[in-house]
């Protein structure tokens, strides 16, 4: 379609060309003449200054029948949309009563428009316009608000990761060092074989390199920070550590009471010699080998006087510090994590283990148990990633987010097979009872009784009923949990990304694809610039609101793990989170598109 600027230009030509006449004002008086000229709708100056091209010969050999057709066309148009100039209505008149030709499309609503312009003359004609300039403003007033709320939609985004860079920057200033040690002990064989011959059918050889060389860790004077996937068997480097020095006692102290008594069942299925350290009751210290303690009571006078006495302290060769990222991100124990420092005074090496410790995480950790000598630390760091599991991001609307998750829950607990189990992890311990009491599934939170969180845990670890499958809980159910069949890992708006990662780490342990399903109305809140300056966000909450709203693959915001990520479609046999499954539709789409047109082009 013609703009209307080259609409008057070829217009123009045709005139000059085809009436021999210019663009100046007609000489002659007659009404229809001047009528012709006022349709262009322009003064002679612009005519000469835009469209005055008298002297084009492209147009001279148009024939003089299709420029009247052209002419009777755009006039009677004109007459259709109600702008014909007054003085031309009688020749449209006059040929509307003879002809019903093809120049007269909707021939009644031309009378019609005809009449009206007979009667009232120009003023219909402005009313007319009125009425379309109404429409159009109002149109470009919607579109322009929609594409303002979308512009400012894009500004926040684009705000708010400016401000995570910021923020970045300010955790990075000083860069994170590497404690990798170049002098760290090479992987023996016969510690293959020793635990080949020891654990029989429970070892069928290390996971990973990392693996192998945290176990060969256990006999060095180093402090080791072993961080490997949830899943990826860090635990066995405790557990295989009395088959590899028989001789010896190593203490593995845990932040909470769930991975405790986890660990208590694992420990006596190992026949190590060992149990759990509790002040009122005896243990036979010169002959144990494995000792597992609560953080708070390694953090008591008592504990440090039993490990320094001389029987033990000559036995002790390491203690091992279980889902060490708590260090960093648990206000509720820091003051025992500080006293705890008392251990190195003892000259005994510490392993610190986890699956999601950031490399920003290490430095703090030292310095809160006076690890001032970089030289003695040695970091075994493998990817965190988890191929097999698929992330799914849902948000919610804020009155419908509990029965959205009650429902999806039910659902999916009818689903699961007498082996499977599933988890629901909730933002509040008030959100875990309501789902417990409507759904009738065990729940776990620290403001239970010991005997009740017992019972809940057992529940859900033999499954007997459909309803005892799932388990609602906090992260005080989070961490260290081996249950080989966990299918489905639930979340409830959460707020760190480190405890997500820990949460999530529970599904698909047995190798297997597992789904962890996210549902979310509100992002955890920004921190101050104050509050990273003086404490680094060590939860990683502002990750976890980057993931919740990132449009990329989610995999892609866990960077902050191991200072660096990997998409799905990187990883060999990922699953694809729900990001990824979009892009991916859309490229199934083109690509069925793009067969059905060649398909076409060939017939």
């Amino acid at each position: 379609m013609l703009q209307i600027a080259d609409f008057r230009q070829y217009n123009s030509t045709l005139l000059v060309h085809a009436t021999q006449t210019t663009l100046d004002e007609p000489e002659d008086v007659d009404p229809e003449i001047v009528a012709t000229h006022a349709q262009f709708g322009h003064s002679v100056n612009v005519a000469h200054d835009h469209y005055g091209l008298e002297g084009n010969q492209a147009l001279t050999r148009l024939a003089a029948d299709s420029i009247a057709r052209m002419q009777k066309v755009s006039r009677n148009w004109h007459a259709f949309i109600g702008l014909l100039h007054p003085l031309l209505v009688k020749s449209v008149n006059e040929e509307l009563q003879v002809t019903d030709s093809v120049f007269f499309p909707n021939k009644v609503l031309i009378i019609t428009q005809l009449q009206l312009i007979s009667v009232s003359g120009p003023p219909v004609t402005k009313a007319v316009l009125t009425s379309e300039l109404k429409k159009t403003r109002e149109a470009l007033q919607t579109a322009v608000t929609i594409k303002m709320d979308h512009f400012n939609e894009i500004l926040c985004k684009k705000m708010e990761y400016g401000y995570t860079e910021i923020r970045e920057n300010l955790i990075h200033i000083h860069q994170t060092p590497n404690f990798s040690n170049p002098r760290r002990t090479p992987v023996h064989p016969s510690t293959l074989f020793a635990l080949r011959r020891a654990l029989g059918r429970n070892f069928d050889g290390f996971t990973s390199p990392e693996q192998a060389e945290l176990i060969q860790s256990v006999g060095s004077s180093l402090h080791v920070f072993g961080i490997i996937e949830t899943g990826g068997g860090k635990s066995m480097a405790f557990f295989a550590a009395p088959h590899l020095l028989p001789q010896s006692l190593f203490i593995v102290v845990s932040p909470l009471k769930a991975l405790t008594a986890d660990l208590e069942r694992r420990l006596r299925e190992t026949g190590v010699s060992g149990g759990v350290w509790k002040p009122d009751e005896p243990m036979k210290w010169e002959s144990v080998q494995l000792v597992l303690a609560s953080v708070d009571h390694c953090a008591g006078q008592r504990f440090l006087r039993y490990i320094q006495n001389d029987p033990i302290k000559s036995r002790l060769r390491r203690v091992f510090f279980d889902e060490a990222h708590k260090i960093h991100t648990d206000t509720n124990f820091r003051h025992c994590f500080e006293l705890i420092h008392h251990l190195v005074r003892t000259g005994v090496p510490i392993t610190f283990l986890s699956g999601s410790l950031m490399p920003r995480a290490i430095p703090y950790i030292l310095r809160i148990m006076h690890i001032s000598d970089p030289s003695i630390v040695d970091e075994i760091r493998r990817e965190t990633h988890r191929p097999n599991l698929k992330y799914i991001i849902q948000k919610t609307d804020e009155e419908r987010h509990f029965a959205t998750l009650k429902g999806f829950i039910g659902e999916k607990m009818i689903q699961l097979d007498s082996h499977e189990r599933g988890m629901v992890f909730t933002a509040s311990k008030r959100e875990a009872d309501m789902l417990g009491s409507q759904l009738g599934i065990p729940v776990y939170h620290s403001d239970l009784p010991n005997n009740a969180r017992t019972a809940a845990a057992t529940l859900w670890h033999n499954g007997v009923l459909p309803t005892d499958r799932f388990i609602a809980a906090t992260e005080a159910f989070g961490a260290g949990i081996n249950e080989p069949h966990v299918k489905i890992v639930i979340h409830s708006n959460p707020r760190s990304l480190i405890n997500f990662v820990q949460e999530t780490g529970r599904a698909g342990r047995d190798g297997d694809p597992a789904h962890c399903y996210t549902f979310f109305h509100r992002l955890p809140p920004i921190l101050s610039v104050q509050e990273t300056e003086q404490y680094g966000d060590p939860s990683a909450q502002m990750e976890m609101r980057e993931a919740l709203q990132t449009l990329h693959c989610f995999r892609l915001t866990f960077r902050c793990m191991d200072g660096k990520a990997r998409s799905c479609a990187s990883l060999p046999k990922a699953q694809l989170c729900s990001n990824c499954e979009e892009y991916a539709q859309v490229g199934r789409m083109i690509l069925v598109d793009t067969t059905i047109s060649k398909v076409y082009s060939y017939i």
